[in-house]
């Protein structure tokens, strides 16, 4: 309190105690996706942020408030970006910011009046040694106004094993408004005094000085504090993921870069007086080489030997050219250093500041290294990484970092004792006084890293998830930072005559090494997360407030929010058919999905198969650029021949049986470029591909955006639907014709006119398939474009097998596809007996999908945090994951939603169930079973579930291993002719989400075994 009223009294208020601060922020954001053509995207991004912050230049403790600062900063920018699939190998993106920036840095200073917006308000500041710092802060006010233009482009490359990349970035700032007022409100340093014979009778301390008017140091800032200018940079690179062979893999690259520098000229004090003049240097040899490989030495996924070793450059930060420029001593800033007790007069002026002396005199200059180089490091890597059984992971990885060229801060000019009181070596004749500090950034520092980590890994099951981690390292350098207090100790003395662009005589760099500020030698991280048998959570109802419920390790789906059902109305699914999707207020549904859908179709007593008129239609839409849209007749309320047998339309809000058995699944799509790409590189390739993947994997999503991209490609893509198209000879013809665009085939219109007759009941149905085949082959070009065949599930060929003179149908199917050049696609959940009937396929794996895919899909939802829950939940496939999606969206929680849905005659229960049945009717034996099993189910209005009890076939008669995790959970829930209960529902969403779903509870220890599948997803086990 008592240095406080000193403070006080000499004019510098003060606060002590708990002294607020305001902090608020604003920020908006739009951001507009447009879809220009199937294979042209265009993103338009908008932000803006209103920033107030008092504590951008902290204060506490001995630094009074005043001597903080206020940030006033205002920014807004514009994005947008472009991308195009040029080829099926090529993808091609181009992005463009404009970003703007208005920056104020202003003091808190109460002797300013009011806001401290000018160099005149306030002032000046006082460093009281070891009390105090207070007054106006000594760099402010900062205005600082920039806008920001930013080019990049990448093109990629997919193929031959190779997934390469090259782009350039470039950016261009101009800085049009930049001020560094240097002390330009006065600063006076207090420091103890010694006893001073007629002025000090004995030694005070510093606040006594302030008392006393006795400064020890006094500096004053003149002139033009602002400066303006332009920068540059660019920066090129190439790389490659090349996979050499399933154990090897090579990623080389190369980056260049460039930083522009304005052309400002630097003219400095040098040794005896004379000057140094030089331009900011421009360093041009930034080549940066990298190489990384991973080897698995068995090839079985669990080892990873990895290595890399690179050099890789910095950028030095662009603020060093405004910083040297403005504080030049002479044209912009120029500063006045006065010491005791010449600064004794300064304080005893008004307002304690001296006007600028008309006469010479040496002023502080900061200026820039003439040898200044771009830093760099080389940087080396080698890991270890072994999965120990099915859950645990031991991975050690060494990292070894070697950085130069860093910015540090010398004094070129110091005070050296040596040569005589106050002199310094750029002193004029000698005479102390004559010249001033010439602090250079100067690209000397190196720093070393080294470190090792060894990790142990328990993946979540069974409850709980364990890391463990030690890691040994070791950090040094020899510059932390070029501002502030982190001048060298030892400056050397003053610049070297005969090197005048390198280090300073008798500098010894290596004598600054030391520890880091980041150094950390030893570090040990135990880390978990444990299902406790205690939880709460919070559920919300309808008109009600949150709930705490206690409950013993189970999960209830609880109070869901009030929410409108699925409304069934024909007239809105015919204008959904007509004229593609209605909004009414909500996200339009996605297109076809996945393959399990058009399957139900054809097991169900609900929506049949599509018909040929459909697929006709279907070829509509890809010769518009658009995927085919059938999501009315997967919608409540759409309905054909065979679904009004059962009786009038359900009033709006109900559903039906077959509706509920078809497992809509909708919210957001799950886009994957990745594979798109892989599977548009293959389809140009020679020889037929197959897309393989369970049931529900999203196979047909893929065929359908397949054909799309290749109809905006110039392609004239044929798909057909075989698992609708192959239950006999008439009808399989007569929807490859009707799949066939008239606008692009007229000259086969003869040659079509002979297989509809063929294929004519009664005709010769065996005729017209083999004449379907045999144009197959041959359709290689329509009008120059060049035809794309996209099969969907073409093992229902074998349905034909059993109708006369097609025994050898798939046979004959096979032949004719080999005779095609390229563009030949297929896709089947049966990979196993595909290439039964066609040895030598080529396929793509549909694979789960990535934690970043799901991330992506739900980052538009603001619900990325649940991308892990969401992929361990539906077992990484799409139609799963949608379910699951759409629950998040709507408020419900991943465990909640999926014990819903896993409810009899949820989604997730419908859509398992169907995979159940499609997998063991496969299981028993197919072709005419299918084709006896439709006509029964077609007049009888029951679904395959009731035809197989009534054939005494029901599931629980044998016991089967499925690959599909949700199978797996359906079979044990609901395979065992009872309902599940809520207590095994919750307990089955649990380990689901937690990623323990893969194994369920089972009923009996022989269930619980692991069985490896063998064939096609299902394997029988008794």
């Amino acid at each position: 309190p008592s240095a406080a009223a000193i403070l006080r009294a000499a004019g510098f208020p003060v606060e002590l105690g708990n002294v607020p601060y305001d902090f608020r922020s604003t920020e908006l954001l739009a951001k507009l996706d447009h879809q220009w053509a199937p294979n042209h995207s265009f993103v338009l991004r908008g932000n803006y942020s209103d920033t107030t912050n008092e504590n951008i230049e902290p204060f506490g403790g001995i630094t009074a408030r005043s001597r903080g600062a206020v940030q006033l900063r205002k920014d807004w920018a514009i994005a947008a970006s472009q991308t195009d699939i040029l080829s099926p190998r090529w993808v091609n993106e181009a992005r463009f910011q404009f970003a703007h920036q208005k920056q104020d840095i202003n003091s808190l200073d109460p002797n300013c009046g009011g806001p401290c917006l000018t160099v005149t308000q306030g002032g000046p500041t006082l460093e009281v040694t070891g009390v105090a710092n207070v007054g106006r802060q000594r760099f402010t006010p900062q205005p600082r106004t920039n806008d920001r233009y930013q080019v990049t482009e990448t093109i990629s490359f997919f193929g031959g094993g190779h997934s390469a990349k090259a782009g350039v970035d470039f950016n261009y700032i101009d800085y049009k408004d930049q001020s560094l007022p240097l002390s330009f409100g006065g600063r006076y340093i207090f420091s103890s005094l010694p006893a001073i014979p007629g002025l000090l009778p004995a030694p005070i301390r510093a606040i006594q000085a302030v008392a006393l008017g006795l400064p020890a140091a006094y500096i004053q800032g003149y002139g033009n504090p602002g400066t303006g200018y332009g920068y540059k940079d660019l920066s090129l690179f190439v790389q490659d993921d090349w996979r050499i062979t399933r154990k090897l893999t090579l990623k080389p690259g190369l980056r260049y870069q460039r930083q522009f520098w304005p052309s400002f000229h630097y003219d400095v004090s040098n040794v005896g007086g004379t000057r140094l003049a030089y331009d900011f240097p421009q360093d041009k040899n930034d080549i940066a080489p990298r190489l990384a490989l991973a080897w698995d030495p068995k090839g079985d996924g669990k080892t990873s030997i990895h290595a890399a070793y690179g050099i890789f450059y910095d950028n030095n930060i662009t603020g060093i050219a405004g910083i040297t420029a403005g504080i030049d001593g002479r044209d912009h800033v120029r500063t006045l250093v006065l010491t005791f007790p010449a600064s004794i007069a300064a304080w005893r002026a008004p307002g304690h500041k001296l006007p600028e002396p008309t006469t010479p005199y040496p002023s502080f200059v900061i200026s820039i290294d003439p040898a200044l180089q771009t830093p760099y490091a080389h940087q080396a890597a080698l890991g270890f990484d072994r999965a120990l059984g099915k859950d645990i992971s031991f991975s050690a990885n060494a990292v070894y970092v070697r950085g130069k060229h860093q910015i540090g801060s010398i004094d070129y000019n110091p005070t050296i004792p040596a040569v005589g009181p106050g002199r310094r070596p750029d002193d004029i004749g000698g005479r102390a006084g004559t010249s001033a500090s010439v602090l250079q950034y100067t690209s000397f520092g190196e720093t070393w890293y080294r470190g090792l980590t060894l990790s142990l890994n328990k993946r979540f099951t069974q409850g709980s998830q364990v890391m463990v981690s030690y890691t040994l390292s070791k950090a040094e350098d020899t510059s932390t930072d070029f501002q502030g207090a982190s001048v060298v100790q030892d400056q050397g003395l003053g610049r070297n005559p005969a090197d005048p662009y390198g280090l300073p005589l008798g500098f010894n760099a290596l004598a600054e090494k030391g520890p880091a500020t980041h150094d950390q030698r030893h570090r040990f991280v135990l880390s978990g997360v444990a299902r406790l048998p205690w939880e709460f959570q919070l559920h919300a109802a309808g008109g009600g407030g949150p709930q705490r419920r206690r409950k013993r390790r189970r999960i209830s789906p609880g109070p869901r929010p009030p929410q409108s059902g699925r409304p069934v109305d024909e007239r809105r699914a015919k204008q959904r058919d007509d004229e593609g999707p209605v909004h009414r207020g909500r996200a339009p549904e996605p297109p076809l999905q996945d393959r399990a859908e058009v399957r139900a179709r054809g097991h169900r007593g609900g929506v049949q198969p599509p018909r040929p008129r459909e697929l006709q239609r279907d070829q509509q839409h890809l010769r518009a650029g658009r995927v085919p849209d059938r999501s009315a007749e997967r919608r409540p309320g759409a309905r054909d021949l065979r679904a009004l047998r059962a009786g009038p339309s359900p009033a709006p809000g109900s559903t039906r049986p077959e509706d509920e058995f078809l497992g809509k699944v909708s919210g957001p799509d799950l886009p994957r470029p990745a594979l798109l790409a892989r599977v548009l590189a293959r389809v140009a390739q020679a020889g037929p591909a197959l897309l393989v993947g369970p049931p529900g994997a999203g196979k047909t999503t893929l065929l359908l955006e397949t054909a799309r991209a290749l109809s905006a490609r110039g392609w004239t893509p044929i798909y057909l639907d075989l698992m609708g198209a192959a239950s006999s000879p008439e009808r399989f013809a007569v929807a490859a014709l009707d799949a066939l665009p008239a606008d692009s085939f007229g000259a086969l219109l003869g040659r079509a006119t002979q297989i509809r007759r063929l294929a004519e009941p009664g005709t010769d149905g065996a005729g017209a398939v083999q004449a379907v085949l045999s144009l197959w082959a041959a359709l290689t070009d329509a009008g120059g474009h060049p035809v794309a065949l996209l099969l969907d599930e073409p093992t229902e060929i074998r349905s034909l097998a059993y109708f006369a003179g097609l025994r050898e149908a798939a046979t004959a199917l096979g032949s004719a596809l080999r005779r095609r050049a390229r563009g030949t696609l297929l896709a089947s959940s049966y990979p196993t007996l595909a290439r039964e009937l066609w040895p030598g396929l080529e396929a793509v794996e549909v694979s789960p999908l990535t934690p970043a895919e799901i991330a992506s899909a739900l980052a538009s939802l603001n619900l990325a945090s649940h991308a892990a829950a969401v992929l361990r939940a539906s077992f990484g496939w799409p139609r799963y994951a949608r379910v699951l999606v759409e629950r998040l969206a709507a408020g419900d929680g991943v465990e909640a939603a999926w014990a819903q849905e896993m409810a009899a005659g949820g989604r997730l229960e419908s859509a398992a169930r169907h995979t159940h049945e499609a997998l063991l009717l496969r299981s028993r034996g197919y072709g005419m079973s299918k084709a006896v099993l439709a006509a029964v189910a077609d007049e009888e209005g029951m679904n395959l579930t009731a035809l197989v009890a009534r054939l005494g076939r029901s599931s629980v008669k044998k016991r089967y291993y499925y690959v599909d995790g949700m199978v797996r959970c359906w079979v044990r829930l609901h395979g065992r002719g009872r309902p599940a209960t809520e207590a095994e529902l919750a307990a089955a969403a649990r380990a689901a989400v937690s990623g323990e779903g893969a194994v369920v509870p089972a009923a009996t220890a022989a269930e619980a075994e692991p069985v490896p599948a063998r064939r096609d997803h299902l394997m029988e086990i008794d």
